[in-house]
């Protein structure tokens, strides 16, 4: 498993910024959530927060496969060391399904090669079921060959 916490902007330590977890699972499947709320009304916004130890959504919607739409979230712990990793309907309360304990640092040039992807390489038994889903793509295909200097 790889994680990846990342800022949006580069603003100084402390200031609020809107914050990323983005976790592969083996080599195949992407998760990526974005700081935001765990009220229902406000799960779908970007929010900033002022460090990595904060609550993170999908902002968008999942079909299970019982054919429900599903929320994914995360609270990242004080310290950064680990996150809860919850599930929600659209108004209903997260439930936590598993443990996430951070390791060791990855180098930087590892890091620079990760591209997450979480429409491409969805989790199993998820499908992406928003409108949202079809703009993400693209989007996560162009910050990527951007990052990797290819786009400059």
């Amino acid at each position: 498993m790889t994680v990846r916490l990342s800022k949006a902007t580069p603003t100084p330590r402390g200031w609020p910024d809107v914050f990323g977890l983005a976790i592969r699972l083996g080599d195949r499947f992407d998760l990526l959530v974005t700081s935001s709320s765990p009220r229902p009304l406000l799960r779908h916004l970007f929010l900033p927060a002022r460090g990595p130890a904060t609550f993170y959504s999908s902002l968008a919607a999942y079909r299970d496969r019982r054919d429900r739409r599903v929320y994914l979230g995360a609270r990242v712990d004080p310290g950064a060391r680990s996150a809860t990793l919850a599930v929600a309907s659209r108004f209903g309360r997260w439930v936590p399904v598993a443990r996430v304990l951070f390791g060791r640092r990855l180098s930087r040039r590892v890091d620079r090669r990760l591209a997450f992807n979480p429409v491409r390489h969805a989790l199993p038994g998820l499908t992406p079921a928003s409108w949202i889903h079809r703009l993400r793509d693209p989007v996560y295909r162009g910050s990527q060959h951007g990052r990797s200097g290819r786009g400059r």
